[in-house]
């Protein structure tokens, strides 16, 4: 994705919008890539903007679950009941934020 924004557009380094990647067929890399990043299956383009606008804080919102459950998860192996729903997870000495 890097690499096709670089390509495509303005880099979000260098004033361009982040997350905003042009549609192939915009750009001619549909020749390549038959399907586009969003919505390859055409599934959601008669989306009426109230719907994507929820649909996207929706998207928002799973998001921020995942991420409170994977805190969680390292939280309850790191200090032994902090998480007493995950008491079953077992102690981790490693340092996460180490490979």
């Amino acid at each position: 994705l890097e690499f096709y924004s670089e390509l495509a557009g303005t880099h979000y380094m260098k004033g361009g919008t982040p997350g905003k990647y042009p549609s192939f067929s915009d750009t001619g890399f549909d020749k390549v890539m038959p399907v586009d990043l969003y919505d390859p299956a055409k599934l959601f383009s008669g989306m009426s903007a109230e719907k994507s606008k929820r649909g996207l804080a929706v998207e928002i919102n799973n998001g921020r679950a995942a991420m409170l459950g994977v805190f969680a998860f390292m939280s309850a192996s790191k200090i032994e009941g902090s998480v007493p729903a995950l008491s079953f997870i077992k102690p981790y000495a490693g340092d996460y934020m180490q490979p």
